[in-house]
């Protein structure tokens, strides 16, 4: 399987991701009671080794949310936030004070979930219209850890199968505040290959 993503594959990925953005922004708005801009910024596709140090720094304890994709072309989501900011994020979701959140309880470990969850759910969504599959995601997971710990311990625990994985920033923001998180899918094997054969039945004579 290729590291580099193909000009058609990038340009598909950031399709989805800009049409997933909209939607975020709208789904996480609603939910908070406020206004939230949501943007996906870039995709890579980088070597699975790789992702704790691109995910905001492998010496950064951070928050994160893992789910599981189910699907003919499957693998798992990973919603990674820096541990200082996800608990400024988890505050202003709240509605309460920066500095509320000492420990990660219930409604702070809720919070993070559940935007892994709107995030994962959206891009999902519209991967699965795009490429005409039926896919879903599992109920996410909490993890709180150094990104290599947590990515180990995700792989032990869920059976991650892919080697590579996608990578997109991405930035909440609302007023003035600006927070950056790292969305990661880990697809399965042959994910690439659904995207190109996709792509192939879009030309004319390909099949559609």
């Amino acid at each position: 399987m290729a590291t580099e993503l193909t000009a058609r594959q990038r340009a598909f990925l950031q399709t989805v991701l800009s049409d997933a953005s909209a939607e975020v922004s709208d789904k996480i708005s609603r939910w908070a009671g406020r206004g939230f801009s949501v943007k996906f910024l870039g995709v890579g596709y980088v070597p699975l080794a790789d992702i704790a140090g691109a995910a905001g720094g492998a010496d950064l304890r951070s928050a994160a949310a893992l789910l599981s994709v189910h699907s003919p072309v499957g693998g798992h989501i990973l919603f990674v936030i820096p541990e200082l900011s996800a608990r400024v994020f988890v505050d202003l979701l709240l509605g309460r004070p920066a500095g509320g959140a000492e420990e990660w309880g219930e409604a702070e470990r809720s919070v993070i979930m559940e935007t892994g969850n709107i995030l994962g759910s959206a891009f999902i969504n519209i991967l699965a219209r795009a490429l005409g599959k039926p896919i879903s995601t599992s109920t996410p997971v909490f993890f709180l850890d150094y990104p290599g710990a947590i990515l180990q311990q995700a792989a032990m625990e869920y059976a991650l199968e892919g080697d590579k994985a996608l990578l997109a920033r991405t930035r909440f923001s609302r007023d003035d505040l600006n927070f950056e998180e790292n969305f990661v899918f880990i697809p399965a094997p042959g994910f690439l290959e659904a995207v190109d054969a996709c792509l192939d039945a879009r030309r004319p004579g390909g099949g559609q």
